[in-house]
C-alpha cells in the first residue's frame, strides 16, 4: 500500500517519465508547429467534394504556382490522390474557397493529379 511518504519519494521519478525523451523544450515544440496543413501531413486528398460557405472541413486557395496538390475534377470514382468529384449530397469533404488563411493550396489540372 502506498503511503504519503512513499508517494513523495516516487513523485520525482514519475515526473522524469513524463518529460519528453528528446530533450526538446516546450518553446522548441511550439516553434516547430507547421504553418499550413500541407507542411505537416502527407496530402492525398481525394473523394466526393462539396463546396460550402460555412462549416467547411478544409479552406482551399486556388493558385497557379507553388501548389500543395494538383487537382483533377472527375465525374465518378475519385479514388486516386488529387481526384475530386463535385457533389451536393453526402460529401467526403466540405471545402470553402478562400483568398487567404488557407489550409491547402491547389492547382486545377487536366492530367496527372496528386501531390507535388
Amino acid at each position: 500500500m502506498l503511503t504519503f511518504g512513499s508517494m513523495k519519494l516516487l513523485l520525482p521519478f514519475l515526473l522524469l517519465l513524463l518529460l519528453p525523451m528528446s530533450g526538446a523544450s516546450v518553446q522548441d515544440m511550439a516553434q516547430a508547429q507547421p504553418t499550413s496543413l500541407a507542411a505537416d501531413v502527407d496530402l492525398c486528398i481525394h473523394g466526393r467534394i462539396e463546396i460550402v460557405q460555412n462549416f467547411e472541413d478544409l479552406r482551399v486557395k486556388v493558385v497557379d504556382n507553388y501548389e500543395d496538390l494538383d487537382v483533377k475534377w472527375v465525374k465518378q470514382f475519385p479514388e486516386k490522390c488529387g481526384e475530386w468529384q463535385l457533389v451536393k449530397e453526402n460529401p467526403d469533404i466540405r471545402i470553402k474557397f478562400v483568398k487567404s488563411n488557407e489550409d491547402i493550396r491547389v492547382k486545377f489540372v487536366n492530367d496527372f493529379p496528386g501531390v507535388n
